[in-house]
């Protein structure tokens, strides 16, 4: 289980307009930030919300038992 999980707000489901569209962005920050982190020896993990669900993410937060979830709306 890693020590941390990197992830974003960002549900394609809860977008009406890039539905239409689908042309969704890779989460280069985070990925970037998670890849600087397991450099310096951290136990990081990057849950990518785009194709998922909030409940998905609870249920992840929940098996992992992340103890803090940071968000940005």
């Amino acid at each position: 289980m890693p020590a941390l999980v990197l992830t974003h707000g960002y549900f394609l489901q809860e977008d009406p307009k890039e539905l239409q569209i689908m042309k969704p962005y890779v989460p280069l920050g985070i990925l970037y930030i998670c890849s600087h982190l397991r450099v310096k020896g951290h136990d990081v993990e990057v849950f990518d919300s785009t194709f998922s669900s909030r409940g998905r993410f609870a249920l992840q937060v929940g098996r992992q038992k992340i103890p803090v979830v940071f968000t940005q709306v």
